[in-house]
């Protein structure tokens, strides 16, 4: 493939109106949006340094994962609105405010994993994660 090609391939993907819908673009630009409003309202304190890479994470996985534990700040961020009624994406998201949903939501997932899940999870972490006879998550 000559130079030439690879520019108009490239270019060609750029204006791909397939781009429009994917779902990191969408999220990362509300949760930006969603600190601003929160400076310009005049908010005392200001982003961490670890803000973009947790925007950067949230948008990336939150569309593909089944449940994200995140900070306070951007779990809040996530249930105002707009970002609650505009955006969508798989994950259910978790804080330290929501520590008690995010054990219960734990252990419905070994309370109703099934024994091929439970064989597998051996394989992989060994016979700790063997359920205990008698013992069952609440």
């Amino acid at each position: 493939m000559s130079v030439d090609d690879a520019e108009r391939q490239v270019v060609a993907f750029w204006q791909w109106n397939g781009n429009w819908t994917v779902p990191h673009h969408r999220i990362q630009a509300y949760l930006f949006a969603a600190m601003a409003r929160k400076i310009a309202a005049g908010q005392k304190k200001n982003p961490s340094r670890g803000a973009t890479n947790d925007i950067r994470a949230i948008a990336t996985y939150a569309p593909y994962v089944d449940a994200m534990f995140v900070d306070s700040e951007f779990a809040t961020l996530l249930q105002e609105t707009p970002l609650q009624n505009d955006l969508s994406y798989r994950a259910e998201i978790f804080s330290i405010r929501s520590r008690d949903a995010f054990l219960n939501y734990l252990h419905n997932l070994i309370r109703n994993a099934t024994a091929e899940c439970e064989m597998i999870a051996v394989a992989l972490y060994g016979d700790s994660a063997r359920r205990k006879p008698g013992i069952r998550p609440t």
